[in-house]
């Protein structure tokens, strides 16, 4: 499975993932626990940033490793974000976003690959998610 991951183009991620100094991505379950079954060690990771007025593809990784958290307290969150971010990269106000999240999803990605693709028209990028899985990227892709 493919997976279309929102990134935001101010914090440099591109440049974190391209250099390889990035290799790990987080995901988030508020109220409930996410599956581990709809993150695959083999599935592809396609990195999407918004610019102003499209959605551009900026680039591709694969997916080696799945950790899928049990409940945590905001303690125990804060304390697995910092003692994965040498991996993650997360600035101070990513660090926020995740530090009460009751159930947390660490990706170890590797193989990045750089792209420069629009998102065709139609595809729906209004989404809250900034985690969607993609049967076909083909499909989406200009």
């Amino acid at each position: 499975m493919t997976h279309l991951v929102y990134i935001n183009q101010y914090d440099d991620e591109i440049e974190k993932l391209r250099s390889g100094q990035k290799t790990m991505v987080i995901t988030c379950g508020l109220c409930r626990k996410p599956s581990r079954q709809h993150i695959q060690i083999g599935d592809i990771i396609v990195f999407a940033e918004k610019q102003s007025d499209k959605t551009v593809l900026r680039g591709e990784a694969v997916v080696q490793q799945v950790f899928v958290s049990g409940k945590l307290s905001k303690e125990e969150s804060q304390n697995l974000v910092e003692s994965y971010n040498d991996k993650l990269l997360l600035t101070t106000e990513q660090k926020k976003r995740y530090k009460h999240k009751q159930f947390l999803v660490l990706v170890s990605i590797s193989n990045f690959q750089e792209l420069y693709m629009q998102l065709k028209n139609g595809f729906d990028t209004t989404s809250n998610s900034t985690w969607i899985p993609i049967n076909d990227i083909n499909s989406i892709k200009i």
